[in-house]
């Protein structure tokens, strides 16, 4: 539908004139891209991105490992796995047959666990620690 421009008064121009036939295509396509992804935005964290301060302290099952005091040799460790925050906690760093590293996701579950020197009871894991982990950040270490 062509609308007459000179019975407009006041210089008033509707949509069809400014962007001529067949806008509202256009319209309903934009407001769907918009309410898509508009729509995908999430209002909590990601437990996989572990967005805490302090892990050690923020995370209450690596706050249980890291207070007890029987892990005499502990190293916890933070790192990126897969675009996951991980942590390898290792058990009896510096004993002479070696220990045992876990890695555990932010919430706490275990992906796997390797042995730090003579044991080796998962060499697949291994390999993520010495290979595939990025962002290394040692947290405790004693």
């Amino acid at each position: 539908m062509l609308i007459d421009k000179t019975k407009l008064a006041d210089g008033f121009q509707p949509f069809e004139l400014l962007l001529g036939p067949g806008y509202m295509r256009y319209v309903i396509l934009f407001s769907f891209l918009m309410v898509s992804v508009l729509g995908c935005r999430k209002d909590t964290l990601d437990p996989a991105t572990c967005q805490v301060q302090n892990p050690l302290t923020d995370l209450p099952w690596l706050k249980a490992i890291a207070d007890n005091k029987n892990n005499f040799s502990l190293e916890i460790e933070q790192g990126t796995y897969r675009k996951q925050t991980i942590y390898v906690v290792s058990t009896c760093v510096s004993c002479f047959a070696g220990g045992i590293a876990t890695i555990y996701r932010c919430d706490g579950t275990e992906i796997c666990r390797f042995g730090t020197y003579a044991l080796e009871p998962n060499p697949s894991c291994r390999k993520i620690v010495q290979e595939e982990m990025t962002d290394r950040k040692v947290l405790l270490a004693r």
